[in-house]
């Protein structure tokens, strides 16, 4: 599939599909192979165009009240859909016509994904995006009454220096984790959104 820039656009880019460009001349647009070379190029990609809006905009109504209610973020980036709770970070992608999760790696966990750099595939499967935003806020009931904590082969032996290494790293990574959800839950208090689901 090929993908088009409007010449003296914003960064944005089409499908070849997209009403937006359809009736346009050919002399107005720019030509990009792939999504990726549109991305490397700065631009983005237009929501019409986003297979993850399309999935989106059948359920509008029932994710943004989801997400109002549950003190989510979300946003759009070209064809992933960015999900930032106070504990947590997701991204939500289409494989295949079939919507993949992917979560944030944590200090305890290593292993990434190819695709998406930082994060690893949740293996869970959704048929909709309410679905996996239900799963997330499933997630971070878990997390709040079982906190993340530094995974190594083995928790080293008490009194050794490998014990008190890993109890400093273990305070740090804490601390750090306290404040981004800090710095999330005032971002919420400045957009005005009610913090009753966060008591």
């Amino acid at each position: 599939m090929s993908f088009y820039i409007l010449k003296s656009s914003n960064k944005v880019f089409h499908n070849e599909n997209c009403h937006h460009i359809k009736f346009k001349e050919k002399s107005n647009l720019l030509e990009i192979q792939s999504l990726e070379e549109g991305v490397n190029k700065g631009y983005f990609l237009c929501k019409n165009c986003s297979e993850i809006y399309k999935f989106y905009k059948k359920e509008r109504k029932a994710i943004d009240e989801f997400i109002k209610v549950k003190n989510m973020e979300i946003e759009y980036e070209n064809n992933q859909m960015k999900v930032k709770t106070i504990y947590s970070e997701w991204k939500i992608l289409i494989n295949d016509n079939k919507l993949v999760l992917y979560h944030k790696n944590t200090m305890g966990y290593q292993k990434s994904d190819e695709k998406i750099k930082g994060f690893h595939n949740q293996k869970v499967r959704g048929k909709s995006i309410k679905e996996y935003l239900q799963y997330i806020v499933n997630h971070d009931e878990y997390r709040k009454k079982h906190p993340v904590e530094l995974k190594g082969k083995e928790k080293p032996k008490k009194g050794t220096r490998r014990y008190k290494s890993w109890i400093r790293s273990n305070k740090e990574f804490r601390k750090r984790e306290s404040k981004r959800q800090v710095l999330f839950l005032l971002d919420q208090i400045s957009k005005g959104n009610s913090l009753q689901s966060f008591m």
